[in-house]
């Protein structure tokens, strides 16, 4: 993994609109190139409105040499695992992989998906923002809860945490949902969150580009440039972790950064 900031490098990112708070939009988007030995980002964007917000600053990537800055919590022993400077995860029961990085607001979280074919296409979910309800990591006890035992990658061991939480094709690529985690296992679902429409689901072999946003209020969710959910949140969850989510899922990641983020004025 490598970090970047102020003293180690400024990526000159301004002018360049990262599919931000689109309103009414056609766009497409393509990452590619390489420089330097480091990966370009190169999005081709095609739109009516101005973006909200654009990139400041790439804080963070990850390109899967190994899994040194992740935490694993799984069911099944080895189901995730590094290849080809790709992360590969095949769970059959359920699995989350933290980032081990604490990240704070205004941030975007990026990175490429494939879901694998001849297995059961589902679930591509992912928690952001998240964290134990006395603000620890969520791959360290709950010291608020007094809890000692560590989450062993089952769902509802999370359902205490303070997260947002997508899950894209889920319920056997019925459904994308999302839902904000409240911390004391309230975790409510709004009709509008449901999304059922094809277009909403799960293809095998399908590049699919995630782009996590939370600025201030403005909670937001992306997938190959089009805008999935636009959530405000009156108390917005400011600081915490990212996680990988799979439920009987097998799935390869590449290409994860972290970007701070500035208002397009």
């Amino acid at each position: 993994m490598l970090k970047l900031n102020k003293k180690m490098m400024t990526v000159p990112l301004s002018g360049v609109l990262f599919l931000l708070g689109l309103c009414s939009c056609n766009m497409s988007i393509d990452f590619d190139g390489s420089k330097d030995g480091m990966s370009v980002i190169i999005p081709k964007i095609s739109f009516k409105e101005q973006t909200q917000f654009i990139a400041d600053r790439l804080l963070y990537t990850d390109f899967f040499s190994s899994l040194n800055d992740w935490v694993i919590q799984q069911q099944t022993p080895n189901s995730v695992k590094v290849e080809d400077n790709v992360l590969k995860v095949y769970e059959p029961k359920g699995a989350t992989v933290w980032f081990k990085k604490k990240l704070t607001e205004p941030v975007m979280i990026q990175y490429e998906v494939t879901m694998r074919e001849n297995v059961r296409v589902s679930d591509m979910n992912c928690f952001w923002m998240a964290s134990n309800a006395d603000g620890s990591a969520p791959f360290k006890p709950d010291r608020k809860k007094g809890e000692t035992p560590m989450r062993n990658g089952a769902f509802s061991e999370y359902d205490n945490m303070k997260t947002y939480y997508v899950g894209c094709g889920g319920h056997n690529n019925t459904k994308t949902r999302f839902r904000r985690y409240a911390g004391n296992g309230e975790k409510p679902l709004f009709l509008e969150h449901d999304l059922i429409a094809k277009k909403y689901l799960l293809e095998a072999n399908k590049i699919y580009k995630i782009q996590l946003v939370v600025f201030g209020e403005t909670i937001q969710y992306f997938r190959n440039g089009e805008l999935f959910y636009d959530f405000k949140d009156s108390k917005p969850f400011t600081k915490g972790y990212f996680g990988f989510r799979a439920y009987n899922a097998s799935y390869d990641v590449k290409n994860f950064r972290v970007f701070s983020l500035k208002r397009n004025k």
